[in-house]
């Protein structure tokens, strides 16, 4: 239930997060093996919400439930490195 303002910066905020992976992902099949993890993760994330105005939780929500189909998941950041990437690409999109 957020107004149109904060849906529009997270939605360009999930852009902008996607479009960082897909560059650090090169050939390889997942973040972790192209040397992306939980740290970086979380760095990522927190640089982008800084660069779309957008606090950490407000764009969390959104990933968590695109990423793992649920409200409620284990760490986003433990779990996005691990996932296959035409499988994290395709929810992200």
């Amino acid at each position: 239930n957020k107004d149109p303002a904060q849906k529009s910066a997270a939605q360009a905020a999930i852009r902008s997060l996607l479009e960082v992976l897909q560059t650090r992902i090169g050939s390889h099949s997942n973040l972790k093996t192209s040397g992306v993890d939980h740290t970086e993760i979380e760095t990522i994330l927190k640089s982008i919400c800084e660069t779309n105005g957008v606090k950490l939780g407000d764009l969390m929500q959104p990933v968590r439930l695109y990423v793992s189909g649920r409200m409620n998941s284990v760490g986003m950041f433990e779990l996005m490195p691990l996932m296959s990437w035409p499988t994290l690409e395709a929810r992200l999109n």
